[in-house]
């Protein structure tokens, strides 16, 4: 009898816990984001060797527009030469990922998503390259893939945000909100760009994290690759931080047991 009582208190707790409504289980759009006018509005975050990404890498960002043109998002990558990684909209509203190995454009090495993102609405894109195949993500799902191998060139030329690096092509700076922009110096999986699409910190391999600045600064959360905001684009949020996750309690007979290890015996100082 005292086993079956235990049993059953055991699923009176279980239940008790699923009963309790679990609320902002979503996408983790940025709280704060850089609108761009797709005139003079880019920024420039330097080209620290951290950047120099030849068998690995990672693009990532958080990013809304209705404009119909192509649009760079980031890109280490001159009109004609000295090319390295460009990671971009083009002008069907597809996200588009370019490599070279050879410092110059090269087709071969082109992958264009299937999803169109120049809807008015954030989505989360990521491009990946692993030395075997390139792979582009776009709100966690998998958007497009295709084989390719061989060494990035590193290239001489600044990151940018919203332009190519060298400033030519000005009429396809991106226009729109950006935010949360990551660069990686490996290879997202699936289950990693899963979870940065609904907010969890994925920090193995993250070289540079530009999620919130204010003036002219973006701050790099990660590294020290600030950049430098021209044009006079303007930012979007950046208010206290709400839980992305929150528990309801109904006030009656809802509660958490949180036990009472010995961490919580705090004698001289806590907050």
């Amino acid at each position: 009898m005292r086993k079956n009582t235990l049993v059953l208190g055991k699923i009176i707790v279980i239940l008790t816990i699923i009963l309790i409504p679990i609320c902002g289980i979503s996408e983790a759009e940025p709280s704060q984001s850089l609108t761009l006018d797709g005139t003079d509005d880019y920024v420039d975050c330097g080209n620290d060797s951290s950047f120099d990404l030849t068998t690995a890498l990672t693009l990532e960002a958080w990013i809304k527009t209705t404009d119909t043109g192509t649009q760079y998002i980031l890109s280490k990558w001159g009109l004609s030469s000295d090319c390295s990684y460009l990671f971009m909209v083009n002008s069907s509203g597809k996200i588009q990922f370019h490599t070279t190995t050879t410092g110059s454009y090269d087709s071969t090495r082109e992958l264009t998503g299937a999803t169109t993102v120049n809807d008015g609405n954030w989505h989360h894109v990521v491009a990946t390259y692993d030395g075997s195949q390139a792979v582009i993500y776009v709100d966690g799902e998998q958007d497009a893939a295709k084989s390719m191998t061989g060494s990035l060139h590193t290239g001489s030329l600044d990151v940018h945000l919203g332009q190519l690096s060298d400033g030519r092509l000005t009429y396809c700076r991106f226009t729109g909100e950006v935010g949360d922009v990551g660069v990686y110096n490996q290879a997202m999986d699936k289950g990693d760009v899963v979870n940065r699409y609904y907010g969890e910190d994925v920090t193995s391999g993250l070289v540079s994290n530009w999620d919130y600045g204010k003036g002219n600064v973006l701050a790099d959360g990660t590294g020290s690759n600030d950049g430098t905001v021209y044009g006079g684009a303007s930012w979007t949020g950046g208010t206290a931080a709400e839980p992305s996750q929150s528990l309801t309690l109904d006030g009656t007979d809802d509660y958490v047991d949180c036990g009472n290890d010995s961490s919580f015996d705090l004698t001289t100082a806590l907050t």
